[in-house]
């Protein structure tokens, strides 16, 4: 029995030098080392293909996962559909001697308006005493075009939908469009009609609500 408990305390006093030794060892270790072995932190920046592997080891950014739209190119693109195709000096103006509604004159090919508003939301035929009219349907306007496929009338009723009139809309007071464009060549409480070089512009008027709730430009004759 006293073998055995001097060889049980023989055995701690070989373990605590041996453990102080461990110590002193690793207190030793050089610093370079500790960082070596120290795991690396994930920078959040998966490297999942070889191209992105070479544009983030020569600083370069991942491209935006979405487009986004030019602002300059956004204006341009919605100005030019307010206005209309075949313009020139100031579209939005009413002018007698080349009338226009929407941007469109009278005479228009179908392959100008489908090529400046694309394709027609609906369309349907207006049969008339001469001939039959294909009505193509926008949001707030609709053009009618002939047989041939040339613009017959063009009509804004979309209180939203600039006509290129002036700055006349939907919904403006009578008295707005005597103001832009000056005095109609026909007038009642319903109507005003302005007669231009082959066509004819008509502004649908509510009395009873004192505005304008259509405009027309048609084909004379």
């Amino acid at each position: 029995m006293n073998l055995f408990r001097n060889a049980h305390h023989y055995h701690r006093l070989l373990l605590v030098p041996a453990l102080a030794l461990t110590v002193s060892l690793a207190a030793c270790q050089s610093p370079d080392k500790l960082i070596e072995n120290k795991p690396q932190q994930n920078s959040g920046n998966v490297i999942d293909s070889p191209q992105k592997s070479y544009d983030q080891k020569n600083g370069a950014t991942a491209p935006p996962t979405s487009h986004q739209p030019d602002p300059k190119a956004s204006t341009e693109t919605s100005s030019l559909n307010k206005t209309g195709p075949g313009n020139s000096g100031q579209p939005d103006q009413w002018n007698l001697e080349s009338p226009r509604l929407k941007g469109v004159a009278i005479g228009d090919s179908n392959e100008v308006i489908h090529g400046y508003f694309g394709q027609a939301e609906d369309s349907y035929h207006l049969e008339e005493e001469a001939e039959s009219i294909r009505v193509l349907e926008y949001d707030g306007f609709s053009i009618g075009l002939d047989q041939g496929g040339f613009v017959h009338f063009v009509e804004v009723f979309g209180s939203d939908t600039l006509a290129g009139l002036s700055g006349l809309r939907i919904g403006d007071e009578p008295e707005k469009a005597l103001k832009e464009l000056g005095k109609p060549d026909s007038r009642s409480d319903y109507l005003f009609i302005y007669d231009a070089a082959g066509a004819t512009l008509k502004l649908d008027v509510n009395p009873d609500r004192d505005e304008i709730v259509s405009m027309k430009l048609l084909a004379q004759g």
